[in-house]
């Protein structure tokens, strides 16, 4: 059985209270299992949601779509708390000529940062490069596409035991980049789409990044995927708000991903 884990479902920014307690308000982190085997996606706030026995074995496997801030934040804490005397395994694309590592590390460094990854005790590294071919981890197999997003970002396609699962968060949708994107797709029994805007506000947030839960109902059809999952939820987004708009998207198979809540694929 394949299943996937939604640790952190905000975007931007993790906000806290009463108003953000149903779909959560920790930033972007999955945990995909499968039949003892560990992969996770990104490492926003939401990683600190992971408990100690999912993280049972030695050697852990992260792979981050990109490294803007909500979605690495949690790193350093889910190190420190999880895998002292443990090897970590960090997937990344390069950026601008800079390694993954060195990505991190304009972020967890001075002045911004007290201590460097590396000075974490006990904790052996292993930083990867995403191909552009086809990779596996473990028994996950993975395909990775650029995303539409500022900076640059990867769409994951994860297949394992005859199920598949794609993460598109952070990606604006586009003539192009839809069309690619639903190729990519094909197929997928559950897509994680970022519709942080609406319909209505999505015209001044152009070229943000980001999309609608609108396009990505467009993208479950084209791609014939089984389910559509809208991630990355605006900060400013209530639980009545998203509520509302779940309700709008008025199909069996839309839903607003919950913070906690776990998927059988």
């Amino acid at each position: 059985m394949a299943e996937v884990k939604l640790l952190g479902t905000r975007g931007s920014v993790p906000v806290s209270g009463t108003d953000f307690s149903v779909y959560g308000g920790a930033t972007s982190a999955y945990m995909l299992q499968a039949e003892g085997e560990v992969l996770f996606l990104d490492a926003g706030t939401g990683i600190r949601n992971v408990q100690a026995e999912d993280v049972r074995g030695d050697h852990i496997h992260i792979l981050l779509t990109h490294t803007h801030i909500d979605h690495i934040l949690g790193l350093p804490f889910f190190l420190l708390e999880h895998c002292i005397g443990k090897t970590v395994e960090i997937w990344g694309r390069s950026r601008r000529g800079e390694s993954i590592e060195e990505q991190l590390n304009h972020l967890f460094s001075l002045p911004l940062w007290p201590a460097p990854l590396r000075a974490y005790p006990g904790i052996e590294y292993r930083f990867r490069e995403v191909p552009e071919e086809a990779f596996a981890i473990g028994s996950f197999h993975i395909r990775a596409m650029e995303s539409n997003h500022p900076g640059g970002s990867l769409v994951c396609r994860v297949d394992v035991q005859e199920k598949s699962m794609v993460l598109a968060t952070d990606f604006e949708h586009g003539e192009e980049a839809s069309a690619a994107l639903a190729e990519f797709s094909a197929g997928a029994d559950l897509i994680l789409y970022d519709g942080q805007y609406t319909s209505e506000n999505y015209e001044k947030h152009r070229n943000f990044g980001h999309s609608t839960p609108e396009e990505g109902i467009k993208l479950l059809r084209q791609a014939g995927a089984g389910r559509l999952m809208i991630v990355h939820h605006d900060p400013g987004q209530t639980d009545n708000m998203l509520a509302a708009r779940e309700k709008a998207a008025g199909q069996e198979n839309v839903s607003f991903a919950r913070e906690k809540e776990t998927v059988i694929l």
